[in-house]
């Protein structure tokens, strides 16, 4: 995992490469960065949501995917893609 990148760690984790068990633990040495990068809302959420239960992880997960949508305007949807995506090229 590139722990350089945050914004390709908060995209893995929307789309699922990452596990939440992981992702957890790099909020918690990387808050500083996230806390400059989101909303306070979006920041207290992500220390604050319960990565073991699976219904509130999909809410937020869905809530985060909106804002990198909205704040980080990508030139490219590549960052949405699963590592190990595969497309139908004709």
């Amino acid at each position: 995992m590139n722990y350089s990148n945050p914004l390709r760690i908060l995209w893995d984790f929307v789309i699922g490469d990452i596990s939440n068990d992981k992702f957890e633990l790099w909020i918690y040495e990387n808050s500083d960065i996230l806390e400059e990068m989101l909303s306070n809302e979006l920041s207290l959420s992500l220390i604050s949501v319960n990565y073991k239960n699976e219904g509130p992880i999909i809410k937020f997960k869905q809530a985060l995917e909106k804002y990198l949508d909205k704040n980080f305007k990508q030139k490219c949807e590549c960052l949405k893609w699963k590592k190990y995506q595969h497309f139908d090229l004709g």
